[in-house]
């Protein structure tokens, strides 16, 4: 049988993989035991095989049982080899047991090994599948030009070979993709500019007038963060989905949801800029008769400026990333990233989940980046005014 005689070819090797197995500090007798306890298991996965499965590609199990009456239908169960894939994520301890223990009853029904060695016992492996490779003779366990090692390295980080676009070229070869990126840019946009300017004017009102009742404006704007996102999605479905004017089903209903949920987060930051300008400016324009959509126009704006660029870049990120509010939210046509990424995650694709994360990530970056430049732009554009 083709896993005995493999094995025998494999104890003809065992002093090598033995001084293999050294170089990572085991000893003769750890090495045997691994060594010889691989070959061992092996050998009796090929032995059991061998007496109790025939020499088919099926196996008829049980007796066959009458389906109709007088015996003209009849039936019988049979077993067929599996389809897919044996995947194996082996232990450092074990780099020739693990793989052949499980590799035995994988080849015996029909399914292939993806071997995943640990790092630091990986060239172990590799060698014991070179040799299971040319032990064969003229049995071909695998196609020679076809057996990758997969070995776990610093310097495969620097090696381009490693890398490919094949991810990226599938996610974007996905229309879900594209809609998702517009959908996602827009909702943070909406979300940026409406809850931005909200975020002001509850700022304004809290920190530089005497309105009564500004101290519960500001408890009601920060009670948000102590409410989970799934919460406030859950709410906002069934605050509008039974309101006419069609709401739900579009990008608004999660941007609200979004400015909602991060108001907190808006006011807290720009509260910062508004404490930072002294109340003599805008006393000196209500003297010059200035009235206070004027002053906030000419003074506190251009001086907040950079507070305020900071505050809607905060609230665009956030938007991006959420994801809890809009698994409630979201329809076929209002997909957001999060949302597809968290797709592309719970369908095992999680190369596509890597390369649609990093997208996100560059995404972001560049707006950060931007957001940035326009922050220290408009601050520096405040020091000249100011000297001028």
């Amino acid at each position: 049988m083709l896993v005995e005689s493999l094995g025998a070819a494999l104890r003809e090797h065992r002093d090598e993989l033995y001084a293999l197995s050294a170089r990572a500090g085991s000893t003769l007798y750890d090495a045997k035991f691994d060594v010889d306890g691989g070959i061992g298991v092996l050998l009796s996965y090929a032995s059991k095989a061998k007496r109790e499965l025939p020499n088919e590609v099926i196996l008829a199990e049980g007796a066959v049982e009458p389906l109709g009456k007088g015996g003209a239908f009849v039936g019988q169960h049979i077993l067929t080899p599996l389809r897919g894939v044996a995947v194996q994520i082996n232990a450092f301890n074990f780099p020739v047991w693990g793989p052949l223990e499980k590799f035995a009853p994988a080849f015996i029904a029909g399914v292939p090994s993806l071997v995943k060695p640990a790092t630091q016992t990986a060239y172990l492996t590799a060698r014991l599948v070179e040799l299971i490779i040319e032990g064969q003779g003229d049995y071909v366990l695998t196609a020679k030009g076809n057996q990758p090692t997969l070995c776990e390295d610093i310097a495969s980080l620097f090696d381009l070979r490693q890398y490919s676009l094949v991810h990226f070229n599938a996610i974007f070869d996905n229309p879900l993709t594209i809609r998702s990126i517009y959908n996602a840019v827009e909702v943070g946009l909406i979300t940026a500019v409406v809850g931005g300017a909200l975020a002001f004017a509850i700022g304004y009102t809290v920190h530089r007038t005497h309105v009564p009742g500004r101290r519960l404006i500001d408890l009601i704007a920060t009670l948000p963060v102590a409410i989970p996102g799934l919460v406030i999605g859950v709410a906002y479905l069934w605050a509008w989905i039974g309101i006419p004017g069609g709401l739900y089903g579009t990008l608004w209903i999660l941007a609200l949801a979004f400015i909602a949920r991060f108001m907190p987060d808006t006011v807290k930051a720009l509260s910062t800029s508004f404490l930072q300008i002294h109340r003599e400016l805008e006393e000196a324009a209500w003297v010059c008769g200035k009235g206070m959509l004027t002053t906030i126009a000419s003074i506190v704006l251009p001086l907040a400026r950079p507070g305020v660029i900071a505050s809607m870049t905060l609230l665009f990120v956030l938007a991006i990333r959420e994801l809890g509010s809009s698994l409630f939210l979201y329809t076929s046509n209002t997909m957001v990233m999060s949302v597809l990424l968290l797709d592309y995650y719970e369908g095992g694709n999680i190369g596509k989940t890597a390369a649609f994360s990093l997208v996100q990530t560059v995404l972001l970056g560049a707006l950060i980046g931007g957001a940035n430049w326009l922050a220290r732009s408009a601050a520096q554009g405040g020091v000249a005014q100011r000297i001028r």
